[in-house]
């Protein structure tokens, strides 16, 4: 459509352009969003960057989202907190920590308070990437600033305590959101079974694996 309005000489406007990169992300289609975006730069502004944005974080294209954040920086353009948080999902789905935890402080420098998303999109990118003290230090700063502990938030530190072996953070995460009545989900019975088992607490992951059958 938007070729065809090219050849007819009708200038695209920034919605025409956002919705056409918008139905590319929907349809999977990442090397035609990204083309798309290339093309009709001469009317890209934020509108189209966060169509784009949104469009790379359905398809876990973290590079393409970065490039089109800094771009919006160098223009002197604030994201808002719906941007940042598709940047660090795109992040995490690529499993890119540091970018994930760099784009969660530029939250903080622009004064922006971080949204549960923000946090578990984080904690995830961490968990992909093995970084345990860093999870444990996210959970902490959601319980600091008030923000609302989820079952995607400690089950993604359990995991990456998990993976690291660290068995006693692991299990004080699991404490901790049994004593403020969070349901697990799969996700959390299966790390604490992990983590039960590989501590040579067999009859504790028995004892998990019953209750996580009646659930």
């Amino acid at each position: 459509m938007v070729s065809e309005m090219r050849r007819r000489r009708v200038r695209p406007n920034e919605f025409v352009c956002s919705a056409a990169i918008s139905a590319c992300g929907k349809g999977g289609r990442l090397e035609d969003a990204v083309d798309l975006f290339s093309d009709v730069r001469d009317c890209c502004n934020v509108v189209t960057h966060c169509a784009f944005i949104s469009a790379c974080k359905s398809l876990g294209a973290w590079e393409e989202a970065l490039f089109a954040f800094f771009e919006l920086e160098q223009a002197g353009v604030e994201a808002d907190l719906i941007i940042l948080n598709a940047v660090i999902t795109a992040c995490e789905k690529g499993a890119q920590w540091r970018d994930a935890l760099r784009v969660l402080e530029r939250m903080h420098q622009q004064q922006l308070e971080p949204s549960a998303v923000s946090y578990c999109a984080s904690i995830s990118a961490c968990e992909k990437g093995e970084q345990w003290p860093e999870a444990l230090g996210l959970i902490s700063e959601m319980r600091a600033r008030a923000c609302e502990l989820n079952v995607v938030a400690y089950s993604a530190a359990i995991s990456a305590c998990e993976k690291s072996e660290r068995w006693l953070e692991a299990l004080g995460l699991w404490n901790s959101m049994r004593s403020v009545f969070i349901a697990p989900n799969v996700v959390t019975y299966g790390a604490v079974i992990n983590v039960q088992g590989k501590s040579e607490q067999w009859q504790e992951a028995l004892g998990m694996f019953a209750n996580a059958r009646l659930h």
